[in-house]
């Protein structure tokens, strides 16, 4: 998949979980591979089962944040935000990028700032605070 073959790393994937249903890596994998061919339904399907399986993997937690924000769910990516926040997800300026992202296209502004800023301040080089912030 680190190649860019998402098509042909989702059907090995599928493999994968036929052998072994439970396997988180690769509903993890698949769910991630769903979401870079614009598949997010289908990519929330397999995040939100690979959580089943692992409940606190900050990872595939704000992967589904970010899933659930393209198919313009944006109180469920909150959800997930607050929760990969609950388990101590802050320190990252884009992890606050695209919290305060979500925000911005609610137009709750004042919580899209809040987010921003935060990215900001983590990471004064990251040139889509920037672009926000000018909004």
């Amino acid at each position: 998949m680190s190649k860019g073959h998402y098509k042909k790393a989702i059907k090995l994937y599928t493999k994968a979980i036929e052998i072994e249903p439970a396997s988180f890596g690769a509903y993890a994998n698949r769910g991630m591979a769903y979401g870079h061919v614009g598949k997010y339904s289908k990519s929330v399907s397999d995040l939100k089962t690979a959580l089943d399986i692992k409940k606190n993997d900050t990872l595939i937690i704000k992967t589904l944040a970010i899933a659930y924000t393209y198919l313009k769910k944006y109180k469920n990516a909150i959800s997930y935000y607050k929760r990969g926040e609950e388990l101590g997800v802050k320190g990252d300026a884009g992890y606050n990028f695209d919290y305060g992202t979500v925000y911005f296209r609610m137009e709750k502004m004042d919580s899209a700032i809040y987010f921003l800023e935060r990215s900001f301040a983590m990471d004064s080089l990251y040139s889509g605070t920037y672009n926000n912030l000018a909004w």
